[in-house]
C-alpha cells in the first residue's frame, strides 16, 4: 500500500516510525475508496472478486480490535495471541488489530 505524502512543508518522510495499524488509518483517511485487497467468494473464478478499500478494512480492524479488548483487555507485555484459521484477509485483521491492543499474533 502506498500513501502519498504531502512533504512540501519541509517534513521528512515517516518511513519505518509508525506501525502498520498507523499507515491503514492514514491510508484510509487519505483515499478510503482505494483498493487494498481483493475476496474471492466463490470457487467458480471466472465470477469477479469483490474488492475491498483500505476504510472497509480499516473498520473492520477497529471492529476487530475492540472485541479484543472487549474480551482480552490491552496488553502491557507484548502478550501473544493465538489464531487459528485459514491465512487469508481476516488474518492479516486480526493481525493489525491485535497490535492496536498491544498483542503479537
Amino acid at each position: 500500500m502506498t500513501i502519498r505524502s504531502n512533504l512540501s512543508n519541509g517534513e521528512e518522510p515517516t518511513y519505518g516510525k509508525r506501525l502498520l495499524p498507523h499507515i491503514l488509518r492514514d491510508a484510509a483517511r487519505a483515499e478510503p475508496s482505494k483498493p487494498v485487497a481483493l475476496i474471492f467468494e466463490s470457487r467458480d473464478l471466472s465470477k469477479p472478486p469483490r474488492t475491498v478499500t483500505a476504510a472497509e478494512l480499516h473498520a473492520a480492524v477497529n471492529t476487530v480490535a475492540w472485541w479484543i479488548r472487549e474480551k482480552f483487555g490491552e496488553s502491557r507485555d507484548f502478550e501473544a495471541l493465538a489464531y487459528i484459521g485459514v491465512s487469508d484477509l481476516r488474518y492479516q485483521v486480526v493481525h493489525i488489530a491485535s497490535i492496536l491492543c498491544g498483542y503479537k499474533v
